[in-house]
């Protein structure tokens, strides 16, 4: 191994004392998406582009499914007047909408409320699909994960209320294309197969940086304590890891979206 170092169940109008975003109670209901399925069915080169005012955002290639299948839950803290008032959660809304473009389609979900404070509510946003040809992700304030997706990858993350931003990417599609996972504050870490290449820059403000690899040696690596450089399989795509306030982590493994153990 070569190491470079420096040292979320639904509910409508309840009460829950669990929840991604809030510390303690908060309220959660469930929106069903309006999003139609196109006419030919789910096409293998689909893209996904996400922009999530306050929440968590994640994005699941499953075999198993054979089109779209959303899951969006908005969230709220609770009133001290009545833990019972939804209104909040009922200000939230997620919008889809398909692009048809050159070469692909695109998916596009938009999330947005009309609540007073956005810092008081959010949207979790997870989206099982049967492929992926690339994504881009804007979240604020919650996680994003993405397992199992191919292609150019874009996620720009960051703290906002009481959460931090962190991004996982874990897929067994050898990346070969551009990937860049940024965030204000919180973990990055992306587990991709032994077949993958690229040019790598691993960068934290505020924490520790790792390039871990079980089996391939990669072709030079530099530091300077803060920035790890390195290229893996003499790839030229650039794969960019940055967090200002965080641990950034690039593992090039054996079946990555088998190695679940979240690394902090």
């Amino acid at each position: 191994m070569i190491q470079v170092s420096r040292r979320w169940w639904m509910a409508a109008g309840v009460a829950v004392c669990v929840g991604v975003m809030a510390v303690g109670c908060s309220l959660r209901r469930g929106i069903e998406p309006q999003v139609a399925t196109p006419a030919e069915g789910w096409s293998p080169n689909t893209a996904i582009d996400v922009r999530n005012f306050h929440g968590s955002v994640t994005v699941i290639v499953d075999p198993l499914v054979t089109n779209l299948v959303p899951n969006v839950v908005a969230g709220a803290k609770p009133p001290p007047d009545s833990m019972m008032d939804s209104r909040g959660t009922e200000t939230v809304n997620v919008v889809f909408e398909w692009l048809e473009q050159e070469g692909g389609r695109v998916l596009k979900v938009r999330s947005g409320t009309t609540w007073h404070d956005p810092a008081e509510v959010w949207a979790d946003i997870t989206l099982r699909v049967p492929s992926c040809s690339g994504a881009m992700i804007w979240n604020r304030g919650g996680p994003v994960e993405l397992i199992g997706v191919t292609g150019a990858i874009q996620v720009d993350n960051g703290r906002f209320a009481d959460s931090s931003g962190p991004i996982r990417v874990r897929t067994d599609k050898p990346v070969t294309s551009p990937v860049a996972l940024t965030t204000e504050e919180g973990t990055v870490l992306l587990q991709i197969p032994t077949a993958s290449m690229g040019m790598f820059e691993l960068a934290s403000g505020e924490g520790s940086v790792e390039l871990a690899s079980t089996t391939i040696r990669p072709n030079f690596v530099t530091s300077d304590g803060q920035t790890t450089r390195a290229q893996i399989n003499g790839g030229t795509n650039a794969i960019l890891l940055r967090s200002y306030k965080g641990t950034v982590c690039a593992m090039v493994i054996e079946n990555p979206e088998s190695y679940t153990n979240k690394w902090k």
